[in-house]
């Protein structure tokens, strides 16, 4: 049995989870061995140990309307779910971060010697295929651009009706063999309507830490530990739980109903490290990270769990109440005797 958290003021302690970076899966990648592979090679999904399911309204390029010019200038219509067709205009550099790197690296970037065409042959409704000249002399090289990187590097609004909703969180340290496998995913594709379509989002979250920076809190919290240890294990089950509690997904069947201070997992991390409050911000910017559950405890981007007062439940907005030598100052400052303040670290 977990034991009593301590009530005074010398542990006061504040866990904040934030999402650092989401990285778009179309399902049908799931099982390409060859994208799957380099991925895992890379440390390009390292901590991504949360993957969010989720039901979006499908979104299609209409290629008639699409056209590139000398300078990589990309104009397009994107249809979302049945609504009318939205202009886009971006830049393809702006697509593809390699590409983008690749320009500035060489000091190519803006010359009129490259050449961006649409090869319509090649593209289809969901994906672009340009062929990029990065020099006169050299022959073309084909870039894939999907219809969510164009709708992210426009930063479209698509409004609630177009944003991810929700359906199933879940974890994994080994995310693509447990993905391929996974109940929800043919349950959630089996409900799906005309005009709506998968996502599969792996989630990379930071964490933040405002308290005694020398506590056990401050040990656990931040210290990195071998990805799949204990520890490291303990930290993501906490951080799948408050999700779960916060957006309450449709397919989620455990830890959905129960309140987290009740959770046996959470309240004995948070009574062993006397934390008194979990914030989770899950906004990311861009229209694709717009996350939603027509459930979810608070329909801000941003909330708080006070284990000091959890009949509260959620609340909106970063609020620490229990911190009141830390909420009387801006978020991140520690008062010490005698120094300055000292900002939180991430």
């Amino acid at each position: 049995m977990p034991t009593s958290r301590k009530t005074d003021d010398s542990n006061k302690n504040a866990i904040i989870f934030e999402i650092q970076r989401v990285f778009f899966l179309p399902h049908k990648h799931i099982f390409d061995e060859e994208l799957i592979e380099g991925w895992k090679k890379s440390d390009r999904i390292d901590h991504c140990n949360i993957y969010f399911i989720t039901v979006a309204k499908k979104y299609r390029f209409d290629l008639k309307r699409t056209s590139t010019n000398i300078l990589g200038e990309l104009k397009t219509y994107v249809r979302i779910g049945e609504n009318p067709a939205q202009r886009v205009i971006t830049h393809v550099h702006r697509c593809n971060s390699t590409l983008y790197h690749a320009l500035h690296d060489k000091s190519f970037f803006g010359e009129v010697g490259f050449d961006f065409k649409v090869d319509r042959a090649a593209s289809n409704e969901k994906e672009l295929t340009i062929n990029v000249k990065t020099h006169p002399s050299l022959e073309p090289v084909p870039l894939v651009l999907l219809v969510e990187n164009v709708l992210q590097a426009a930063d479209c609004q698509l409004g609630i009706d177009g944003a991810p909703r929700i359906v199933y969180i879940g974890q994994s340290f080994r995310v693509f063999e447990r993905l391929r496998s996974h109940s929800r995913i043919n349950q959630t594709s089996a409900s799906l309507r005309d005009d709506e379509e998968l996502h599969i989002n792996l989630v990379r979250f930071k964490i933040g830490y405002v308290g005694d920076y020398m506590g056990e809190g401050w040990k656990f919290f931040l210290h990195e530990k071998p990805r799949g240890s204990a520890v490291a294990k303990e930290k993501v089950s906490l951080l799948e739980r408050t999700l779960i509690a916060f957006f309450r997904p449709e397919l989620n069947d455990q830890h959905v109903e129960t309140k987290l201070h009740k959770d046996s997992l959470v309240s004995g991390i948070v009574d062993r490290y006397d934390i008194d409050s979990i914030s989770v911000g899950v906004g990311v910017h861009g229209p694709l990270g717009k996350f939603w559950s027509p459930r979810q405890s608070v329909t801000d981007e941003v909330a708080t769990y006070s284990f000091v007062n959890p009949s509260s439940g959620f609340r909106s907005g970063i609020d620490i109440p229990a911190l009141g030598h830390l909420a009387e100052k801006p978020l991140g400052t520690k008062k010490t005797e005698g120094n300055s303040p000292k900002k939180a670290r991430t």
